[in-house]
């Protein structure tokens, strides 16, 4: 060693080391060397004492165990070869620095710190030569980084997963997001990613796509999007409740394909179920089809289908918006209302029938003068034959003067029709309502 104004020179001394100056005397432990009951034998920092040999007969040397299988137990005996070594003392003692600032190494940079042969210490990085690098605190403490900016786990691709065990973490750079190592499987961190990758929710489509929208990912289909206002459904058709059977919507209105079906539970007297199409169905499953029973139309008309069960739909009119028309299947009633005038409207009519799907009817025609408070009821019996039409009058009760006559007749569309006149006995200015009721037999 050489002392200069400036450094503290290694020569040709190249190692520090602080010996244990009440250790016994010792060999060195060597591979298959000769030792005696009571010798003392060092193996790196321990010394170890021959507290017994193997009896191998006379004249032979006890020896020490083959290269590769030297002792490293630090307590307790432990057999070596032919020998038994107990664990005697250690070979080394403490090497304390104090009232020192700081120990420097290397402050320009240029050289690296070795421990172990193993672990360097290089700049502001710390790895290992060959094996895993552990932190490892006292039993109960933690490992705490102190930062106010963040930690960075390892980071790559699906093929630079190194040599995973149970707990590993890292963010994969193929599938933009966390994941964690199980023992057996990688998975996403969160339970948003299944074992074999396949099923999973994704935030955004890609880093930074910031659509504000939750991906529901089932065998790597898309099946449900999440989105501020709705929830999408793709190739999921099916909403269920398997555990209880009942599935309660706690929404006071509930609408279907953009407003096109609408259940309005707003009131607390009522609840509105409406459509915004040309028909509202009400039907069931006959077993063979599923038919509409009845139909709304948005004139207001109420349809019966004599259909049902056939699969081919056949609608009867029960009811008009107006309830001026009842319908069963072979027979009908119509009701119309017309007010005349004398001397200024003094004819009017009424569709009674069509004979293309209608065979007869009776028509009950009642006239009120309101200018005079008399009244004529006159009802008729018409049928027709192709171009003709038949007709006779069944009855006539008046309460003063006649109020009108009737001629029967087609209209230009070939239904039947009966046309009212006023009668020229009326006075000028009287007002007259007419009351058209008709029975109609269909074909």
């Amino acid at each position: 060693m050489r002392f200069t104004p400036e450094y503290q020179e290694f020569v040709s001394v190249k190692k520090v080391r602080s010996p244990n100056v009440a250790a016994p005397a010792y060999t060195t432990w060597t591979a298959n060397s000769p030792a005696s009951l009571g010798d003392y034998i060092k193996y790196r920092n321990n010394i170890y004492e021959v507290t017994q040999v193997a009896n191998t007969g006379a004249g032979a040397v006890n020896l020490t165990a083959s290269s590769g299988n030297p002792p490293i137990h630090n307590s307790g005996a432990t057999t070596n070869g032919d020998l038994e070594l107990t664990f005697f003392v250690t070979a080394v003692s403490s090497l304390t620095f104090e009232e020192i600032s700081e120990v420097l190494i290397d402050p320009l940079g240029f050289t690296d710190l070795v421990v172990n042969n193993e672990i360097r210490l290089s700049g502001n990085k710390i790895s290992t030569e060959l094996n895993d690098l552990f932190i490892e605190p006292k039993v109960g403490q933690k490992v705490k980084v102190s930062a106010t900016s963040s930690l960075v786990l390892p980071v790559g691709d699906n093929n630079q997963k190194g040599n995973p065990e149970q707990g590993s973490v890292r963010y994969n750079t193929d599938d933009s997001q966390f994941e964690g190592y199980n023992g057996a499987q990688w998975g996403g961190l969160g339970g948003v990613k299944d074992i074999d990758q396949d099923t999973y929710i994704q935030a955004e489509t890609s880093p930074g796509a910031d659509e504000d929208t939750l991906y529901f990912y089932n065998e790597n289909n898309n099946t449900l999007q999440l989105t501020s206002s709705g929830l999408d459904f793709y190739s999921v058709d099916t909403i269920s409740s398997p555990t209880s059977e009942t599935l309660n919507f706690n929404a006071d209105t509930i609408t279907f394909d953009n407003l096109a079906t609408t259940l309005d539970n707003t009131s607390t007297t009522e609840t509105f179920l409406f459509s915004t199409k040309q028909h509202f169905d009400l039907g069931l499953s006959s077993g063979l089809t599923t038919d509409p029973l009845l139909r709304l139309t948005d004139d207001g008309d109420i349809f019966y289908n004599l259909g049902f069960g056939t699969g081919n739909y056949s609608g009867v009119k029960l009811f008009d918006s107006e309830l001026k028309e009842l319908e069963i299947a072979d027979y009908k009633i119509t009701t119309k209302k017309v007010t005349l005038e004398r001397g200024t409207l003094n004819e009017g009519d009424a569709v009674i029938y069509d004979p293309a799907v209608e065979a007869s009817a009776k028509v009950t025609i009642t006239a009120h003068n309101t200018s005079t408070g008399d009244k004529e009821v006159v009802e008729y019996s018409i049928t027709d034959k192709g171009t003709d039409v038949f007709f006779s009058e069944i009855g006539n009760i008046s309460t003063g003067v006649n109020q009108f006559s009737t001629v029967v007749d087609l209209n230009d569309s070939g239904k039947v029709r009966i046309t009212f006149t006023l009668d020229t006995s009326l006075t000028s200015g009287d007002d007259v309502e007419f009351t058209v009721v008709s029975q109609i037999t269909k074909r």
